[in-house]
Formats: structure tokens, sequence, C-alpha cells
């Protein structure tokens, strides 16, 4: 049948996937080999899929691990500084305390010399006791005191000394 715009005929031999011009007995060989390379290839594209489905697996699992390892590190500093915030927070206060207690009793004594009296045995064992409370609490700021603190009790003490 002609063309309508009034080209030739066009051939009307069908020409198959493999360039042969007719259907014969190669084809069925053709198609053998063909369904061969697709599982060839599907085969080798599920080798390399799996390898790299383990790849990213074992780089998934180094990241966890390396997270997992920050956020304790991170977790383990965090409630070191809140213990450490603790102890000093209890140093101060046993401080304060143990500074009333010598307080109380140096003012035991202080008000029976106002009185004219002489402070007693008893009560001046007893401010000696609260004295090395304090000191030894003092003791314990240089451990757990801000640093502010513990420069200032020492400059005193150096103070002091002189």
């Amino acid at each position: 049948m002609p063309s309508s715009e009034g080209a030739p005929d066009a051939p009307s031999t069908v020409v198959s996937v493999t360039g042969s011009a007719a259907y014969g007995k190669n084809d069925h060989i053709d198609h053998g080999i063909a369904t061969a390379f697709a599982a060839v290839a599907g085969l080798v594209g599920a080798g390399v899929g799996g390898l790299a489905t383990a790849y990213g697996a074992r780089v998934g699992a180094e990241k966890t691990m390396e997270a997992a390892r920050i956020q304790v590190e991170h977790q383990s500093s965090s409630e070191h500084r809140h213990w450490v915030r603790e102890q000093r927070k209890q140093a101060c206060s046993d401080l304060v305390d143990a500074y009333g207690s010598f307080a109380i009793a140096v003012n035991n004594i202080m008000d029976k010399v106002n009185e004219g009296d002489p402070p007693s045995e008893s009560d001046l064992d007893s401010a000696r006791a609260e004295l090395r409370k304090l000191i030894i609490i003092g003791g314990r700021m240089q451990l757990w005191g801000p640093d502010e603190l513990v420069s200032h009790g020492t400059a005193q003490r150096s103070s002091r000394a002189v």
C-alpha cells in the first residue's frame, strides 16, 4: 500500500531482535543465551547488592556504636559533674554548721567573761572540740570547695601565719 505522502512502500520483512530476517531455529538458541545472560546478570546484581547491604550494615553498626560511646561519655561526665556539685554543696553546708557550733561555743565563753566569771574547763573543751571540727571540715573545702573559696581560705591562713 502506498503511503499518503507518495513515498515508496516500506519492506514487509520482519526483523527479529537478533537481526535475523526470518523466524527459524536460531531464534530458540538466541532466547536461551539471552536468558542465561539475564540470569548471570541477575546473580551478579544480587551479589553486588548483597555486598553493598553488608557494607552498609557494617558502617551503620559502627556509627551506632560510636554514637552510643559518645553518649555514654557525655552522660558519665554529666553525672560526675553533678556528683561533684553535691559533694561541694554538702561540704559548704557542713562548714557553715561547724562555724555556727564554734561560734556558739565561743559566745558561751564570752558571755561568762563579760559577766566577770572565768570560763569553765568544759566550756573551753567544748570550744576546742568545735574548733577542731571546723578545721577538719575546712580542710574538706580544699578538696571540694569552689576555687574562689579555697584561695580565700589559703590567703587568710597565710596572713595569720605572718
